[in-house]
């Protein structure tokens, strides 16, 4: 998620990461090898890296959104696809003000939710799934993925704050939470979250105590 920065980012990487990117995509281009899965996937970031000063950063998250549904349409069995879109539709869907129907976010974690079930043991994909609902709508629909990613990482501040906010939301929401994601006291929920915070900046946008309702 840390190389996809730029594309979380509310209004757009600079022109320095823009460069850095174009110049990658030009050179892994240029060497003309792979298969023709990787370069349609290099392909597709064109559409990001590329014609900003014509194109704004919406516009162009939008147009690699839909190269990779493409791509996703071309190799339907493929998993990759799957977890780019998401980070297009979430990118997108932080908009201001932001749509409270939530429809990006439920598309991401609809998405992501084949790809989950089959590695429940991959990190990333519960990762992106929390992300996808860390709101307190939707935060019933993902209690299953913050429990897995609390397990695969019970050490780890980061992978338990989001988890514990899920938690909490699905509680207010009147879902049943299990007992060891939700039996933090509000101090260690807090000091968890600190600890955490300039990794969940990664994602460009800052992930608040509570989101809105």
């Amino acid at each position: 998620m840390a190389q996809w920065r730029p594309l979380w980012e509310v209004r757009g990487p600079g022109r320095a990461a823009l460069d850095r990117g174009r110049e990658a995509i030009e050179r892994g281009l240029a060497l003309g090898t792979g298969s023709a899965r990787e370069r349609a996937f290099l392909a597709a970031l064109v559409h990001f890296y590329t014609n900003a000063d014509a194109v704004d950063h919406a516009e162009r998250v939008r147009a690699y959104e839909q190269a990779m549904e493409r791509l996703h349409a071309q190799y339907p069995g493929d998993t990759e696809p799957p977890s780019s879109i998401c980070i297009a539709l979430l990118s997108s869907g932080a908009s201001h003000p932001p749509d409270k129907t939530y429809a990006r976010q439920k598309k991401a974690g609809e998405l992501l939710q084949p790809v989950f079930r089959a590695q429940s043991d991959h990190p990333g994909v519960a990762h992106h799934i929390i992300h996808a609902s860390d709101y307190r709508a939707l935060a019933p629909r993902r209690l299953e993925a913050a429990r897995r990613y609390a397990s695969l990482a019970p050490d780890s501040p980061h992978a338990r704050a989001p988890c514990r906010r899920i938690s909490s939301r699905a509680s207010d929401s009147g879902t049943r939470s299990s007992p060891p994601i939700a039996a933090s006291s509000r101090r260690a929920r807090a000091r968890d979250y600190r600890r955490s915070a300039p990794r969940q900046r990664l994602s460009g946008v800052r992930l608040p105590a509570a989101r809105g309702t």
